[in-house]
């Protein structure tokens, strides 16, 4: 941990010391986004811009930059026109630059996971990341790192899991912030490692200039591949470091930095992190770091800083490798064999116009408008946004409710994604993601008659009574998930929906299409015979329904915060939607029936992506804490005497948890859009989203049984 907090004084320190440097190349950039000419010469070096342009095979310009004293043209312009230029097959290279990108697990000696970080591959058995994130042989030994942990448009993959040898290779470096090391050659499932081929390391300084874009893949707080593409604008060079700044989501620990061209520039690190006013750090969240490990790919970053790859080649060669080490070195700096995307998935692309498309890959065969065939191929980074399935995150249409919904799609691949997006898109009409003025009118008008002054002792049924008249709308708990809480309730601003516990991100239109694909297999091995009227019949019983989910191996379903157990699956409670999240199965097996818990941090606990969890009776998320916090407190009011003051379920003494999250992680944009469309859903809302200072620990163990 000493190691990251060094890395980020002395990235705060070059951010620092470089900044009238950086205020002349912003000048100079927001000419160019202006429209105007900058200076070249402000922004880089002439050696990088003649490198840049030799790699963009613009020879001629390339030796005029470096020998004429008066250059006639801007060299940067020249790169950026190449690079806007760019054809199919800057989407083709992206993906084969992805399958050499790992997350790292990193495991104590236990094998327990501590934290993540994302990697790549260098060479055919060679790997690189933080030295923060690996920092010494003994946890490389303990640590792992997963292939193909993504979401595709067929849903989730199967991760592949390889084990580091240092002993065969182990570099590190503290300043550079680097670690190389190797890894086995085939892991348990036979999976040979060079099949996932590798992005070199170039020596030559240059591989990108000052001004252009940037591309990072990455596994973001440990969650499935993601990409940014051409999202980071270099704003300098500092040493041994690029600087750039991200209009989104910055990069993650250890994740490769890419020009245009798929070439590695950088390996991302550290930055300038955000501080509150005390000089804390702050996660993503808008709390303080915690200083754990496993909480570092939650620090909110202000800019990235990332090692430039030509310094990390120049300390390593000039290393004492021995003849072996060297050897593989050596791969480092080859370049890997040219794949043909399509043979990934075994497909010919010379013989498409006549090829089935094998089962189970993105490929699907179609007709454009005239009736002739055409082939839609879709590759995902990572899961999909709903803006990419032709919907975009917008209000949804819930203001008067929809009548009962069609029988299910009786076949898969295609047809049940496009099923699926159209359940998405029919839950949404031209709007924001959440109106702030309409909420606020919505939230008047419906507390307009309830006292909040009032003393907990009659605060409590007056809220109790007011909740459940108002509880109009009373679903189906399969209509609860795919027409109001995938589609549109539960998703984040950006589109998407998140694993409540662990943050992990999928799409709505991947959530509900691996439900609805595996309706058929379902009735077939309960022997129904398949036909239009028996799958409606599964389709509309709740308990069928959850005997499908039971019996497949989802890749999403829905987590109830307050679990079934404690209220034997009855309704209205089950389908309550103000309870209801996103959420996998293996976060919701890990969290079981246990109640909530607060842990030190320095308690021990077996931990998962999802959480900590201890025995049978304590469990706390790593991620959603205010909202499960809510939703919990609305359950009590809301249905009192339903949740048990005993060890098994929460126990009044545990709401004390509740008021420290709710108040630790304030109510955002995400909750206020989720109460919100819930009472254009169903009719009532959370008073602890609309009101949070009246939550008081008196008021809430009134709920109890």
């Amino acid at each position: 941990m000493s190691t990251l907090i060094s890395q980020i004084d002395k990235a705060e320190t070059r951010f620092k010391d470089s900044t009238d440097r950086r205020d002349q190349i912003l000048a100079e950039l927001a000419k160019l986004g202006a429209g105007e000419t900058p200076n070249w010469e402000v922004l880089d070096q002439r050696a990088r811009y003649k490198t840049r342009l030799e790699r963009l095979g613009r020879n001629a310009e390339a030796d005029a930059i470096a020998n004429a004293e008066r250059v006639e043209f801007n060299p940067l312009e020249r790169i950026l026109d190449a690079n806007e230029l760019s054809s199919i097959a800057f989407f083709e290279r992206g993906v084969l630059a992805s399958r050499a990108v790992a997350r790292v697990q990193i495991r104590a000696a236990s094998g327990q996971v501590t934290g993540f970080g994302s990697g790549t591959m260098i060479s055919p058995r060679l790997f690189m990341t933080n030295n923060h994130v690996i920092s010494d042989a003994a946890t490389a030994a303990s640590s792992t790192i997963q292939f193909e942990y993504l979401s595709g448009v067929t849903g989730p993959r199967e991760p592949l899991t390889f084990r580091m040898e240092p002993n065969a290779f182990f570099e590190t470096d503290a300043a550079l912030d680097f670690t190389i090391v190797a890894i086995e050659e085939s892991n348990d499932n036979g999976i040979e490692l060079s099949s996932r081929g590798w992005n070199p390391v170039i020596a030559p300084s240059g591989k990108a200039t000052v001004g252009e874009r940037v591309n990072i893949i990455q596994h973001p707080g440990g969650e499935r591949m993601q990409v940014t593409v051409r999202d980071n604008t270099i704003i300098g060079v500092v040493d041994s470091f690029l600087h750039y700044r991200a209009d989104t989501q910055p990069g993650s620990s250890g994740s490769p930095v890419f020009n245009d061209q798929w070439e590695m520039a950088a390996l991302h690190h550290a930055g300038k992190p955000k501080r509150d006013a005390n000089g804390r750090i702050l996660m993503t969240n808008g709390q303080p770091w915690t200083g754990l490990r496993v909480d570092i790919p939650r620090i909110a970053w202000e800019a990235n800083e990332g090692i430039r790859i030509s310094k990390i080649v120049q300390h390593v060669n000039g290393l004492n490798l021995s003849d072996a080490r060297k050897a593989l070195w050596d791969g480092a700096q080859s370049v890997p064999p040219v794949i043909d995307i399509w043979s990934l998935f075994g497909i010919d692309v010379n013989e498409l116009n006549g090829v089935t498309p094998v089962k189970g890959t993105p490929f699907f065969r179609t007709t454009d408008e005239h009736g002739n065939p055409a082939w839609l191929f879709r590759v995902s980074f990572g899961p999909a946004p709903l803006a990419d399935m032709g919907a975009s995150p917008k209000t949804p249409k819930v203001t008067a409710m929809p009548g009962p919904s069609d029988a299910p799609p009786t076949s898969t691949g295609l047809d049940t994604m496009l099923a699926a997006r159209k359940i998405v898109e029919d839950f949404h009409v031209d709007g924001p993601y959440y109106d702030a003025a309409a909420d606020a009118d919505a939230r008047d008008e419906y507390w307009q008659n309830v006292d909040f002054d009032r003393p907990s002792a009659q605060l409590f049924p007056a809220l109790q009574s007011h909740l459940e008249a108002t509880h109009t709308g009373r679903h189906s708990y399969r209509r609860a998930r795919h027409e109001f809480l995938y589609p549109a309730i539960d998703l984040h601003p950006d589109g998407q929906l998140r694993n409540i516990y662990s943050g992990t991100l999928f799409s709505p239109v991947e959530a509900i299409a691996a439900e609805l694909s595996a309706l058929i297999p379902f009735a077939e091995a309960i022997g129904v015979e398949v036909t239009e009227a028996t799958l409606g019949q599964i389709f509309a019983d709740d308990d069928l329904w959850e005997d499908l989910e039971n019996s497949t191996q989802l890749s999403f379903n829905c987590e109830h915060v307050v679990c079934q157990s404690w209220f034997d699956k009855r309704q209205p409670m089950k389908a309550d939607i103000h309870h209801l999240f996103a959420c996998q199965p293996g976060c919701n097996s890990f969290r079981s029936n246990i109640p909530y818990w607060q842990f030190d941090p320095l308690d021990e606990a077996v931990r998962e992506d999802c959480g900590r969890r201890e025995g049978n009776n304590k469990f706390e998320p790593n991620n959603g804490k205010g909202a499960v916090a809510r939703a919990t407190m609305y359950f009590l009011m809301r249905y009192p005497g339903e949740v048990g003051d005993e060890a098994r379920e929460l126990a009044k003494s545990r709401t004390k948890i509740l008021v420290d999250w709710h108040k630790e992680f304030p109510v955002d944009e995400y909750e206020r859009h989720r109460n919100w469309l819930t009472e254009k859903a169903q009719g009532n809302r959370n008073p602890f989203i609309d009101f949070p200072d009246k939550v008081t620990q008196a008021l809430l163990e009134r709920g109890f049984g």
